[in-house]
């Protein structure tokens, strides 16, 4: 992929300070050179380019044991691969993030690498589902790693709307009994929150539930 000619200089620049940085044995300086140029092409929404540094900020970082550089570098990659929906990678990436940060006990990496992994196992859930009923299994995985996620960020609309998705997954198969329990989840989340909007949705999906199941009672 070509690079544009007003772009030529940084790019010169900066590799050779990596260069000069690798001759010394300096890798925090060849790491930085990369993620200098790696956060331009993102900024100029080159992102397979970026990606390209990215991944070379990763691999220095791997290499040296650095964690800090690691952790960076994996949030990096997985925002990167959302931006050219490479949801798969995206969520590799993340996924390491969240392992790194697990490990390291470090909560506000824990709580930034589930955020991004609510958006992306939303969007893996959200294919599954346009593929009709044949993938509702799936498409519920894929909600539960959300609402998982959510739960870990402390992000409580964004569970009770992983919630309310499996419940209405399980309705479009035909299986309303299954569906009661999450939107009665998602209610008690939304008057959590506040979420007058989504009280109101739960009611109408639970009346609805028992309405398939024939309990006019309880509609």
């Amino acid at each position: 992929e070509e690079v544009p000619a007003e772009s030529l200089g940084y790019l010169k620049e900066n590799l050779v300070d990596a260069d000069a940085a690798a001759r010394r044995g300096d890798l925090k300086m060849v790491y930085q050179a990369y993620l200098n140029l790696a956060m331009y092409f993102e900024q100029q929404e080159n992102h397979r380019k970026a990606i390209y540094f990215y991944e070379k900020c990763h691999s220095i970082a791997t290499d040296a044991g650095d964690l800090h550089g690691e952790l960076e570098a994996n949030l990096h990659l997985g925002v990167a691969h959302e931006s050219i929906e490479d949801t798969a990678q995206a969520i590799k990436f993340h996924e390491r993030h969240l392992e790194l940060a697990t490990a390291a006990h470090i909560d506000a990496e824990v709580v930034g690498a589930n955020t991004h992994l609510v958006q992306v196992y939303r969007r893996q859930a959200e294919a599954r589902e346009e593929q009709g009923a044949a993938e509702t299994e799936a498409c519920v995985e894929w909600y539960h790693k959300m609402m998982k996620a959510a739960k870990a960020a402390n992000d409580v609309p964004q569970q009770g709307l992983a919630n309310y998705r499996i419940g209405l997954a399980y309705q479009k198969a035909e299986d309303p009994s299954k569906g009661l329990g999450f939107h009665s989840e998602y209610l008690q989340l939304c008057k959590m929150s506040g979420d007058k909007a989504g009280e109101g949705a739960a009611c109408c999906a639970l009346a609805q539930c028992y309405q398939d199941l024939g309990d006019v009672g309880q509609a």
